[in-house]
């Protein structure tokens, strides 16, 4: 999965469900709960059951991405979580 090279404060592969500090709280947990329905189940498989990394798992990265930055991703392309 593409990733920013912006310094996060998790681990990408396994983040918090907790917001870290600087985090947006609400749109944290909004990310988090796409990013746990939509997390790597074997080696090519999504938990969706679509291939590894499915476009909902791809944005749930993302936003958790701008949660923790959102100041700096004004006026940046926004998907649709599910």
């Amino acid at each position: 999965m593409t990733r920013s090279n912006i310094a996060l404060p998790y681990d990408q592969a396994d983040p918090p469900e907790q917001p870290p500090a600087q985090a947006k709280p609400r749109l944290w947990r909004r990310a988090y709960q796409a990013f746990d329905q939509h997390r790597q189940r074997g080696d090519t498989t999504c938990a969706c059951g679509h291939p590894w990394p499915c476009r909902q798992a791809e944005l749930a990265a993302h936003y958790l991405e701008v949660a923790c930055h959102a100041d700096d991703a004004a006026g940046q392309d926004r998907g649709e979580l599910t």
